[in-house]
């Protein structure tokens, strides 16, 4: 149940355009030993798409120690953070890393 409602006000901090809130609950989160999930990553970095912060959307595509590695869902997130950012550049650069990733695109 904690998993879901940390999910849950990570997706809506996005929505009401808090995509630093929606980071910072995101990395609460992980120091709190909870268990990462794409789900909640994803979140984040859709957030960050939303506010167009392309930079941490980017960053977020990393996995870390923690897991919780955003799948195709979040790399597109990122990719539109980049292309809605004015660095079309870095988000075709990030469609090439896909294979890299294991991701289909």
């Amino acid at each position: 149940q904690r998993l879901k409602d940390w999910t849950k006000s990570i997706t809506a901090a996005g929505r009401r355009g808090a995509w630093q809130e929606a980071v910072a609950l995101l990395g609460e989160g992980l120091e709190s030993q909870l268990e990462p999930s794409t789900i909640a990553r994803n979140a984040a970095i859709a957030a960050c798409e939303r506010a167009k912060h392309w930079q941490s959307a980017v960053a977020l595509l990393q996995p870390e120690r923690d897991g919780g590695a955003p799948d195709i869902v979040g790399w597109n997130a990122a990719m539109s953070a980049c292309e809605k950012g004015g660095h079309w550049d870095r988000s075709v650069a990030l469609f090439a890393d896909l294979p890299r990733t294991r991701l289909a695109p």
